[in-house]
């Protein structure tokens, strides 16, 4: 009798110790369970907060390149907005089932910011002398942070950055394309424009010594300070250096946004060509026919070269007004 009481009283303990460790263990692995939930649970969340910050950055691609006006306002709202998240996951229970996806979570991040932050800086920076390495930056960025966005799992399908991403990081590179080609053709450009403003400039300069009122020669070889000859030679002079110099002007280049001022200077000289000829042909009449010529002759006869030389002179100060405009 008292053995059965005893082998009863052994089955009742060993019932209730199974009930209180059963008990126990569901409550713990409910614990677990439900702490791993929440865990993946918080992950997918980021997941797609981070995916929904990426689409709206995105929104900065314009065709084939990006709007550096719209980049220049959504870009460090981006940078902020992941910056946040990252310090939040940076912040974060270790679960040690799930400790490598945060840190691929937190490393990624590193990279997905640096991309946008890189650039922010080319975008603000287009004339920076190493803009081809900034491009570079940006997709090795990319690539780093995808690496470690592909080793976190979300309900069985792979995370990494949006395709609209790779879209954004290709139109980095058009964008920096266009940015390199711009400025190399305003340095050839403001090169051209220098070379042409010198060339200018020295010819104006000759030109000045060279253009004169050749009446001073006809008077003397009236006086006969000089020979009608000697008179003749140097104004074939004075057109031989100004043929020379002119021949010198024809072959300067011209940038396109000089043509005005170039084509003021050609007026000049086709202005101080004709009257050179104008001026040669009154004074080879006057050698001629000196003795007979009165002084309302001569004046008649050097009337149209004068008037040249007024046209010459006044399109000469408008030229001069216009290269200070």
């Amino acid at each position: 009798m008292l053995d059965c009481r005893n082998k009863k009283i052994l089955i009742l303990s060993v019932t209730v110790m199974f009930t209180i460790f059963a008990v126990f263990f569901m409550i713990f692995d409910f614990y677990v369970l439900s702490k791993y939930n929440r865990c993946r649970n918080e992950i997918s969340t980021y997941i797609k907060d981070i995916a929904k910050i990426n689409i709206t950055a995105s929104a900065i691609t314009d065709g084939q390149t990006i709007n550096t006006k719209s980049a220049k306002l959504i870009l460090p709202q981006t940078i902020t907005s992941l910056s946040k998240l990252n310090a939040t996951i940076k912040n974060h229970d270790d679960y040690d089932n799930y400790k490598n996806t945060f840190d691929c979570l937190n490393e990624g991040l590193n990279f997905n910011i640096l991309i946008y932050k890189q650039l922010l800086s080319i975008i603000n920076n287009p004339d920076s002398p190493d803009i081809s390495t900034s491009v570079n930056n940006v997709t090795n960025y990319k690539n780093s942070c995808n690496k470690y966005y592909l080793n976190i799992k979300s309900k069985d399908s792979a995370f990494s950055l949006p395709a609209s991403i790779n879209t954004l990081v290709n139109n980095t590179s058009n964008m920096v394309s266009s940015f390199i080609r711009t400025k190399k053709e305003n340095e050839i450009i403001n090169n051209e424009n220098s070379e042409f403003d010198n060339n200018l400039q020295d010819v104006l300069t000759k030109f000045s010594s060279i253009k004169c009122n050749l009446y001073y020669y006809a008077e003397c070889a009236r006086k006969n300070s000089i020979s009608y000859d000697s008179a003749i030679a140097k104004v074939t002079k004075n057109q031989n250096d100004f043929n020379y110099l002119s021949e010198h002007f024809s072959e300067i280049i011209v940038p396109e946004n000089r043509v005005s001022i170039y084509s003021a200077l050609k007026k000049v000289f086709d202005d101080y060509d004709l009257y050179l000829k104008s001026f040669i042909n009154a004074i080879n009449k006057e050698k001629k026919g000196a003795k007979v010529y009165s002084s309302k002759d001569l004046s008649n006869l050097y009337k149209d070269a004068n008037s040249k030389l007024d046209l010459m002179n006044s399109d000469f100060t408008l030229l001069k007004d216009k290269q200070h405009s």
